[in-house]
């Protein structure tokens, strides 16, 4: 998945981070550390496997910093 943050006073958006496995690297880590209330953080391209072991791409996840 690719993961992005949109400062909360819009003054600045993190250049997407890509992302592999299930885990968060280390510069999602500290990206998410310095999150604050109001600020957006996205998931997109989010890759999964079904049951049946089908590689699937699900909807962006937003999420706002409360």
């Amino acid at each position: 998945f690719d993961f992005m943050l949109i400062y909360n006073d819009y003054k600045g958006v993190v250049k997407p981070i890509h992302n592999v496995g299930s885990s968060f690297n280390e510069r999602i880590l500290k990206a998410l550390e310095l999150a604050k209330p109001g600020d957006v953080l996205i998931f997109n391209n989010i890759r999964t496997l079904s049951s049946r072991g089908m590689e699937t791409v699900i909807p962006t996840l937003t999420l706002t910093v409360v």
